[in-house]
């Protein structure tokens, strides 16, 4: 898939806000300047994007920099419940602070307030 592919999804996330998964898992996502500028398109969909609750990048070596493009958008969406990414090419504390935020997110999500028995 590689840059232009996820800069022809992201045109078509930035039209289609049904879609609640998106799974990129293992597509040839590097730390080229193209992947780079495809994955700060990417993370102003994130920002934007309301209904993405969803979204795998594993096995992709998006790296530091991209990780840190995508940052805003995985901690300031709340409706992204999942974020998968793997540490290749990108340092443990950007990893780190990326499964930090999606995880805090996780918390928020789904829980329900116990009601109280009335006697």
């Amino acid at each position: 898939l590689g840059a232009t592919g996820l800069v022809d999804l992201c045109k078509g996330l930035e039209t289609n806000t049904s879609v609640t998964i998106f799974r990129l898992a293992d597509n040839n996502i590097r730390q080229t300047d193209e992947d780079i500028a495809a994955l700060e398109v990417f993370g102003q969909v994130l920002l934007k994007h309301s209904k993405l609750a969803e979204v795998d990048l594993d096995n992709n070596h998006i790296g530091s920099k991209g990780g840190q493009l995508l940052l805003p958008g995985v901690r300031e969406n709340k409706q992204i419940t999942t974020f998968k990414i793997s540490e290749l090419g990108m340092d443990a504390e950007m990893y780190k602070t990326l499964f930090r935020v999606s995880n805090a997110s996780k918390g928020t999500k789904g829980k329900k307030k116990s009601k109280k028995k009335k006697k």
